[in-house]
């Protein structure tokens, strides 16, 4: 069976098992995949509602989405920092076990408690490779242990995502043939800045009421924003024209993701290959109360929820809801491979169990601020210095416009419990006391 262009006859019937997600399921019925080599696609601030996996509106990722994917509903971040949140990710650890927390701060953030999916590949056999965008990786300590890491700055001359898949291809094909991979290959495209390709700019934006200059530096294009939303009486526009340019941005991704899985195919390594398209975390496009934009530390839903789905020969293509925490990718892939798996990881295999609750946190400058527990159909957030929580009806309120007492949450005993349980092993574990007030009042 062939994965290249040819197997677009597949399509139609795989689109039409991804429309409707089934039942929540205990685990996710799947197969092993055997010893393949693996390809992550981790796209740095990639919201799961810009995915045309989860959404038509617009179909953003037109090319990467038609292909066979088995897709899982209920993905989640462990953080809103890329750092915490993909050390989480490759160690099958929460933040605070792992101890990666904050890419700006010295002491603890360099040094890695735990072991990472590259490095137990890597003793296993596998050729391990890490390609990111992110010059956050570079500053904090070891990160990431044992594996060899290519940092490349956007320079222009090319978009972030293709920089990294041309030299990224180059990789695959020193590899020996008969030799299983490991690559995981995180771009920085859907963050911003945004400069979006010239022939997409405009595809849903209006320029005219875009109030940065797509090529300035993040910096720029933030103040410029701000300026221009604090200037006028009806930001509503302004926030519509920016949210679009993001959706335009993901194109040119969407077309790197494409050309990486056509040269895996040209070089005859996609058969063998279990390809993973996720993110660490997502982005505030003017969502919640206060119309927040960006993703450092906000636990909202537009920034926790994330893409998940799986690409393989061996595995039935469709969707299925699952709720999965960032923790439990890497034992899910060791499991598909028939791997042993990884030491001290506390994650767990979806072939095993989907959650009841998945939790992310939210550290700065080395204090533990804000703790979240999310469900299906809620979320609840606590702020550790005075012990108050907050809760959002995810399903009558996916924007998180309206705060609710955290007895009025859905799934208000299971998010508390949740909460309750992180709070109490990140005391054990580092000592750090998060005050849970406001949890009394929820009987768990």
């Amino acid at each position: 069976m062939s994965w290249g262009n040819s197997s677009l006859g597949l399509v139609a019937a795989a689109l039409g098992a991804c429309t409707e997600a089934k039942p929540p399921a205990p685990a996710l019925e799947v197969g092993q995949v055997g010893g393949a080599s693996v390809v992550v696609l981790n796209i740095d601030t990639f919201r799961k509602d810009r995915s045309s996996f989860y959404s038509d509106a617009p179909a953003s990722m037109p090319l990467t989405t038609r292909r066979p994917w088995l897709v899982v509903d209920g993905a989640w971040s462990a953080s809103s920092w890329t750092v915490p949140a993909t050390a989480t990710q490759l160690s099958g650890r929460p933040v605070h076990q792992h101890r990666v927390r904050d890419a700006d701060m010295p002491g603890d953030s360099g040094a890695l408690d735990g072991v990472f999916l590259t490095e137990h590949l890597g003793g296993l056999g596998w050729e391990t490779r890490i390609y990111t965008g992110n010059p956050f990786f570079g500053r904090v300590g070891d990160f990431p242990a044992s594996a060899e890491l290519t940092l490349f700055p956007d320079d222009g001359a090319e978009s972030n995502a293709g920089t990294l898949a041309s030299a990224a291809l180059t990789w695959v094909e020193s590899v020996d043939v008969d030799q299983p991979f490991f690559l995981w290959f995180q771009p920085m495209d859907a963050h911003d800045p945004w400069d979006p390709q010239p022939e997409d700019f405009g595809r849903w934006s209006d320029p005219a009421l875009v109030p940065f200059n797509i090529d300035d530096m993040s910096e720029v294009q933030q103040a410029d924003l701000g300026e221009a939303l604090t200037a006028t009486s009806d930001p509503a526009p302004i926030r519509e024209a920016v949210s679009a340019v993001y959706d335009e941005q993901l194109l040119e991704l969407d077309r790197m993701v494409e050309r990486l899985i056509l040269g895996l195919d040209a070089r005859g390594r996609l058969e063998d290959t279990l390809v993973v398209l996720t993110a660490d975390h997502g982005e505030l496009l003017f969502d919640g109360a206060d119309d927040e934009y960006g993703h450092a530390g906000f636990l909202h839903r537009a920034v926790g929820e994330v893409p998940l789905a799986l690409l393989h020969p061996d595995l039935e293509p469709g969707r299925a809801l699952c709720l999965t925490a960032a923790e439990d990718l890497a034992p899910t892939v060791l499991d598909l491979l028939g791997a042993p798996p990884l030491p001290q990881a506390v994650g767990q295999s979806l072939r095993s169990t989907c959650r009841s609750a998945v939790t992310a946190e939210h550290w700065a400058q080395e204090e533990l601020r804000s703790v979240s527990a999310s469900t299906a159909s809620g979320r609840m957030e606590l702020r550790c210095e005075g012990g108050s929580a907050v809760g959002f009806d995810l399903a009558n309120d996916p924007g998180e416009r309206e705060p609710l007492p955290v007895d009025q949450v859905p799934d208000a005993g299971t998010l508390a419990a949740a909460l309750d349980a992180l709070v109490v092993d990140v005391e054990a574990v580092d000592g750090t006391v998060c005050r849970r007030d406001d949890l009394d009042r929820v009987p768990h």
